[in-house]
């Protein structure tokens, strides 16, 4: 928590840094995977602490910053493969505001997403893909019978993405589920424009960058399921 207004302080200033530290120490998702034993708090750490490291390392300019910040957004991928997400989305910064442009900042930001890209995938590639693979597969299944299964598969688990961590949401009312979803739609609207709002003002370089990571994670998650 403290992390992220360290981060998105020199971005939006120091009142809206401290608006989403209160919005990410009551966020529900955020308290309970920070009781887990699992990966997900260190990852989002670390996901976090790569977006203060890249910030740092196009201000400061210096080799120490650069491979500080490819040190953290490997270990996100190595961490949980959804850590994909701190490449992908940093990277599409990188274009849309214009770094890759500078001589002064290309390199160094090439060099860093790629040898983490690289990094990521030979763990990513590797035996973690054969054992997911292993894991759908039955013994001595024909792949036919494996392909028909897969759409049951894949629509078992989203539902458990969605409704597995509430127990019980899946027999609620109907009603509940329509006005969560109402304000669910409510918030993205609300997201959207003040999204446009940083782009058009003085914070449009920060708006990119939470653009290209929201984008980034997205992309990543639909690939995931």
């Amino acid at each position: 928590v403290p992390l992220t207004g360290l981060t998105l302080r020199p971005l939006l200033g120091r009142r809206a840094a401290l608006v989403a530290v209160l919005l990410l120490a009551v966020n529900p998702f955020h308290i309970y995977y920070s009781q887990e034993a699992r990966s997900y708090a260190l990852l989002l750490f670390l996901y976090v602490l790569s977006i203060h490291c890249l910030h740092r390392a196009l201000c400061v300019r210096r080799a120490p910053a650069w491979v500080l910040h490819w040190l953290c957004t490997t270990a996100c991928g190595y961490v949980h493969y959804t850590g994909g997400a701190a490449i992908l989305g940093q990277g599409l910064y990188a274009v849309l505001a214009g770094h890759l442009k500078d001589r002064r900042t290309r390199n160094p930001v090439v060099c860093s997403l790629a040898g983490a890209a690289i990094a990521v995938s030979v763990w990513a590639l590797g035996p973690r893909f054969f054992s997911s693979v292993g894991a759908i597969l039955q013994p001595r299944e024909p792949l036919r019978t494996a392909a028909a299964r897969l759409p049951g598969i894949l629509l078992h688990l989203t539902w458990d993405a969605q409704f597995g961590y509430f127990p019980g949401l899946e027999h609620a009312p109907l009603a509940l589920l329509s006005l969560m979803l109402c304000l669910s739609v409510v918030l993205a609207a609300v997201s959207a424009s003040a999204w446009v709002h940083l782009v058009r003002g003085p914070q449009r370089d920060a708006a990119l960058l939470l653009g290209s990571l929201m984008a980034g994670a997205l992309t990543v998650g639909t690939g995931v399921v």
